[in-house]
């Protein structure tokens, strides 16, 4: 699942005063990953465990982006 990087920089930091996983930015119109978006710099990807423990503690205010990956050599592919 991605999650926005501000968003898991400030979580990763222990900031107390985090509010609900919103995705919205990283959405377009169909519901997947925007394709200028760039892993690291915009968002990260963690697994269905985390995401799930994530979101029970804090919410989440957009749809949930699920994303496949597979990895060629070096490189990642997002579907």
């Amino acid at each position: 699942y991605p999650v926005v990087s501000s968003w898991l920089k400030k979580w990763r930091e222990g900031n107390a005063s985090l509010g609900p996983i919103d995705n919205v930015s990283l959405a377009d119109k169909n519901g997947r990953i925007k394709k200028e978006l760039k892993e690291s710099r915009d968002f990260e990807l963690v697994n269905a465990f985390l995401w799930a423990q994530l979101t029970e503690l804090y919410g989440h205010t957009s749809p949930s982006l699920k994303v496949y990956v597979r990895e060629r050599g070096s490189r990642k592919f997002l579907e």
